[in-house]
Order: structure tokens, then sequence, then C-alpha cells
């Protein structure tokens, strides 16, 4: 599977669902059934590779805005959020944060269940359980790097409406 192809796969399924998440996974999860092992490692693949990067800390703030705060897990189920949007949000965002006033459209922009969508397909196909991948994965993890300084205070507003001012406005 090409970076092409795992976007248009997000796309599609994100326009079925009418930009609801969970809908979204439900849609995502028929189609990786039917994708070969190699596929769906490389479907994972993809999106840890775009994963990794959006672990800083002015997307932190965006999701800490959008979100009426964030937590650790809270923002892991954002990033995976912020993918499942679609290739021209994400490219938007990892530019410009405030960008995402123009996607987001309510609070609890999480999408934990895609964080993992592919992993829980095979592991099911192989009658397996998370514990099996501590011994013998197929799948590759990217660890987070630095998140980079924060620019950002939790109720900050000075701050939060300076990064984010089309955020702040819509969410706070």
């Amino acid at each position: 599977m090409t970076r092409e192809e795992f976007w248009q796969h997000i796309e599609t399924t994100r326009l079925a669902a009418k930009n609801d998440p969970d809908a979204q996974c439900k849609q995502l999860k028929k189609y990786l059934k039917t994708l070969p092992d190699d596929e769906l490692i490389s479907f994972h693949t993809h999106f840890d590779a775009l994963y990794a990067p959006t672990y800083r800390n002015d997307l932190w703030g965006a999701a800490y805005i959008i979100n009426g705060g964030c937590s650790d897990d809270c923002f892991d189920y954002f990033r995976a959020w912020l993918i499942g949007r679609g290739q021209a949000a994400y490219e938007a965002a990892l530019v410009s944060p405030d960008s995402l006033a123009d996607v987001a459209e309510e609070e609890d922009c999480e999408q934990e269940e895609l964080l993992s969508i592919a992993i829980g397909v095979w592991l099911k196909r192989h009658k397996k359980d998370w514990s099996d991948l501590e011994k013998d994965s197929p799948f590759p993890s990217t660890p987070n790097s630095d998140p980079g300084p924060a620019e950002w205070e939790e109720d900050d507003e000075e701050s939060l409406t300076r990064l984010y001012p089309r955020l702040y406005e819509k969410f706070w």
C-alpha cells in the first residue's frame, strides 16, 4: 500500500461516514478485513509514520482548546482523530494548528479506535491477544520525539488567543 492509497482509504471512509469518527472506524474496519496481512501491516506503518510527527506542543495546545482540556491519553486520541480527518486537514494542521478551526466541528475531537485499528483486525484474524504482540509483533512502532517547547499555558488567555485565535473564538 502506498501513502497515497492510505490517504485515499482515510478520505473515502471519512466521507462515507459523514465525518463521524466512530462511523469512519466501522467503515475502515470493514475495508481492512478484506486486506491481506502485508497490506494491514502497511496500513499501520503509514499510520504510525504520520502519527509520530504530530507529537508537538503546538498541536497539543490546539487539542487543549478544542477539547476543553487535554491529558496525555486525550492527546493520543486527538492525534489519531487528526489523521482521520484526511491528508488536507493533517498537512494544514502541521503548518498551522489554528487551521483546525475549519475542520473541528465540535468538542471531543478524539478517535481512539483508529490508533490500532489495523492491529485489531490482524489480532482477530489470527486469534491472538494483545499480549502476543509483546513477544512477536509484525507492526512497527515509531517512538514520539521531543514535543518541543510549549508556547502556551493552560488557562492563559493571552497565549491561547495569540497562538490559536480562531480555535479560541470557536471553542473557548
